[in-house]
């Protein structure tokens, strides 16, 4: 049996993220499984993250879309990974070329930030910057499988990371978890926010 892609995605970012995000990473309570995707509100009391998670076809990464409870229009976008090798030395990259493909639709380019310690195996690559991330969302709520490419030798194209990703679900996965963060974040005393 597989294991959940919520919580190998919070080992995952748990080892590569250090301590702070150690506490943030522990697993609370899962939530509904859409299609291929799966929910969980991960952290502790105050610190929630809330994510939908899925496995690539090639079961090597997860692809997994967080919430933050305490702005509930903060997401983080990433991909995570085990590496063959546990890392010799910190490696923290910004502006990393990478583009999202949703079924024939063109190629989205964007930016993301790269990261590994010194010594751990989980690599994590969370989007930066992107011109449009809305009309990504959209075509992802209504396609059958998002692409990601990492070209990390651009002439070459040596050890491109190169994934498909199940979109079963994930217009639903994505609904739950936006709903259920401002139901978190409406809950708290005196940290009511109205819904987007």
């Amino acid at each position: 049996m597989k294991p959940s892609p919520l919580s190998c995605l919070a080992l995952l970012l748990a080892l590569a993220a250090g301590p702070a995000a150690a506490q943030v990473a522990s697993p609370s309570s899962e939530g509904p499984d859409f299609g291929k995707w799966e929910t969980s509100v991960l952290g502790e009391a105050g610190k929630e993250v809330v994510r939908a998670a899925t496995w690539s076809a090639s079961n090597k990464t997860l692809l997994s879309y967080d919430f933050y409870v305490d702005d509930c229009r903060g997401v983080s976008f990433s991909m995570a990974w085990i590496r063959a090798q546990p890392a010799d030395h910190d490696l923290y990259l910004n502006h990393v070329a990478t583009t999202l493909q949703v079924d024939g639709h063109p190629a989205i380019p964007f930016l993301s930030t790269y990261q590994v310690a010194k010594g751990e195996i989980a690599s994590v690559l969370t989007l930066a910057e992107i011109d449009d991330f809305t009309a990504a969302i959209e075509q992802m709520e209504q396609g059958r499988t998002v692409r990601m490419r990492v070209p990390w030798d651009v002439e070459t194209r040596a050890n491109d990371i190169l994934e498909d990703y199940p979109l079963d679900g994930f217009a639903a996965a994505l609904a739950w978890a936006r709903k259920t963060c401002w139901d978190i974040a409406g809950h708290r005393p005196g940290k009511g926010q109205p819904l987007p």
